[in-house]
């Protein structure tokens, strides 16, 4: 992406039925966002790391949740040393709660 903001590439969030909740860059330069994707019924958190918006990311994770019910991811951060965590929820035993999970450098 140029200064002023063209590219002829991939967009930064190029999946179906995917919603960006939050984005951060961590320590080696890999932008980072948190994500909730819809499949058929169900709703789950999924994270990319892409080192260049260009390309395709360089990894990515799903979070399932503990039920059958939709999660949902609100927000993210990356510190210094690489850790980036993101917050939202989870459907677990009839009810929301509360999820926080940390990814390692």
């Amino acid at each position: 992406m140029d200064a002023q903001g063209e590219s002829t590439g991939r967009r930064s969030e190029p999946f179906a039925d995917t919603e960006t909740a939050a984005s951060a860059c961590d320590r080696e330069g890999k932008i980072v966002s948190a994500s909730t994707r819809t499949t058929g019924n169900l709703t789950d958190v999924v994270l990319h790391a892409y080192l260049d918006p260009e390309q395709p990311p360089v990894w990515q994770a799903t979070y399932a949740g503990q039920g059958m019910g939709d999660d949902q991811a609100a927000t993210l951060a990356c510190d210094a040393w690489g850790y980036c965590a993101w917050g939202g929820y989870e459907w677990a035993d009839g009810k929301n709660r509360a999820i926080v999970q940390i990814h390692y450098p």
